[in-house]
């Protein structure tokens, strides 16, 4: 069994733009007179807040582990089978995320996105040769996860 400490990616592109959404927000919502406009407004400016809050906490949570088995992973204590995985994806060069398509999703589970807290270049080859041993797809894509 190999592990490697892990930890959630950066969300503060995300971050920045839910702030000028609701920046923009707040100044739609003074020139407004409408009230069906108005509760629309304060409706989506509440919604960005509660996503900001959560997106604040799920970067202060401490760091975990990957543990790459021979044909199973765990991350976050969620155990993932090999033949459960339909790609398992690396986005960006420096400080790369990387994220787990399960089998019948369109978007990366929130659950399945990290990247490594350090020696990111032997973690990812540890990943790729897993990859290789049990037939799963793996490769240099974009990948959305939901925030």
């Amino acid at each position: 069994m190999i592990k490697h400490p892990i930890k959630h990616p950066s969300k503060s592109g995300a971050v920045a733009a839910l702030g000028l959404v609701i920046l923009n927000a707040v100044f739609i919502f003074r020139l407004l007179d409408h009230v069906v406009l108005t509760a629309l407004v304060v409706f989506s400016v509440l919604l960005c807040l509660i996503v900001l809050v959560f997106t604040l906490y799920s970067l202060t949570k401490k760091a975990t582990d990957l543990q790459i088995s021979a044909n199973n992973l765990e991350i976050n204590g969620r155990f993932i089978q090999a033949n459960d995985i339909k790609m398992i994806m690396i986005k960006g060069y420096f400080n790369p995320v990387i994220g787990i398509l399960p089998h019948g999703k369109k978007i990366v589970p929130i659950q399945m996105a990290f990247r490594f807290a350090k020696d990111e270049d032997k973690g990812i080859t540890d990943l790729r040769n897993w990859a290789g041993n049990n037939q799963v797809k793996m490769g240099y894509r974009y990948f959305q996860s939901w925030i």
